[in-house]
């Protein structure tokens, strides 16, 4: 919201980056190095180029912020997305990405869309932007409260292979798996982490090796845990 508000506010103070003994705190990293939830996210909000959603009763404002100084013509993809995958509607068009700009690229009036009490508790809106057929960033926006989220069993699977100094994990689902955790034996950070996985949307995601680990007692040692199964 700050950096979608850039003419308004033009900076944030971090608090609290780590922790300098073992606690349960609101810092980003705990003690022994490891990233929580919320360093993961923070570095998401923190990319040159970002998507922001704002809405206000029915109406969905898709905001493109960027740190470039340069002018891009870009391309914009949104979808209202079930669970399962299947596309209910969608909108998509080009726009002009000037320096150092945060804009409005699209509006969404949820109203003309003419449904029913909780419809959007099992969807979700997802868009996208790319340049040259590349995305360069994206977002997932739901439309009710988390805990209305009708989120089904978590149906995934992964395959995980060396790829030069590191382990790289492919997950594909068959539904929205929301904030996926994924703990190992390693004591790195993975490259991203806590995220929502769409369905039938690949995921990559690495964590560098060591030579204390072989790729068969990292496999044994992966852990997922999800929304769903905290209720």
């Amino acid at each position: 919201a700050q950096r979608r508000n850039r003419d308004i506010c033009m900076g944030s103070l971090y608090w609290q980056l780590n922790d300098c003994w073992p606690v349960a705190s609101w810092s980003s990293i705990d003690y022994f190095g490891k990233w929580k939830a919320l360093h993961y996210k923070t570095k998401n909000s923190f990319q040159e180029s970002i998507l922001s959603f704002y809405k206000k009763n029915d109406q969905v404002a898709v905001y493109f912020v960027t740190d470039k100084l340069e002018i891009q013509k870009l391309k914009f993809n949104i979808q209202l997305t079930d669970f399962s995958g299947k596309i209910h509607n969608s909108w998509e068009g080009e726009f002009l990405s000037k320096p150092n700009n945060s804009k409005i690229i699209h509006n969404i009036n949820l109203s003309s869309l003419n449904v029913e009490d909780n419809y959007f508790n099992d969807k979700y809106l997802f868009a996208s932007v790319s340049v040259n057929d590349e995305v360069i960033s994206e977002k997932i926006k739901y439309l009710t409260e988390v805990k209305y989220l009708e989120l089904k069993i978590p149906k995934f699977t992964y395959e995980v292979s060396v790829v030069d100094n590191f382990y790289e994990i492919k997950l594909i689902s068959q539904n929205l798996v929301k904030n996926l955790f994924i703990e190992s034996v390693l004591e790195n950070n993975f490259s991203d982490n806590y995220f929502d996985l769409r369905p039938n949307e690949q995921k990559v995601i690495r964590i560098k090796r060591d030579k204390f680990h072989s790729i068969n007692s990292f496999k044994k040692s992966l852990s997922f845990l999800s929304l769903y199964d905290t209720y």
